[in-house]
């Protein structure tokens, strides 16, 4: 298997919608039958401030192929 990682870059939101987004996000990863490892990083810029997440996890490239589906329709 190949090892992927998924970056998520999401605006600043509050705290119970940024957990909803990424509880949603792992479920649909973890839905194919992947485990994930979760890291976490923040960024802050000059005028920008955005949440970065990096999901790595191990799957065939079919599996990858269909999340990139369902990604592509959020």
């Amino acid at each position: 298997m190949i090892t992927y990682e998924l970056l998520i870059l999401l605006r600043v939101v509050p705290k119970p919608e940024l957990k909803t987004i990424l509880k949603r996000t792992a479920d649909a990863i973890f839905d194919k039958g992947v485990s994930l490892k979760n890291r976490k990083f923040r960024h802050e810029g000059h005028a920008l401030q955005n949440n970065y997440f990096l999901y790595k996890f191990n799957v065939p490239p079919s599996t990858v192929d269909n999340l990139l589906d369902e990604y592509r329709e959020t």
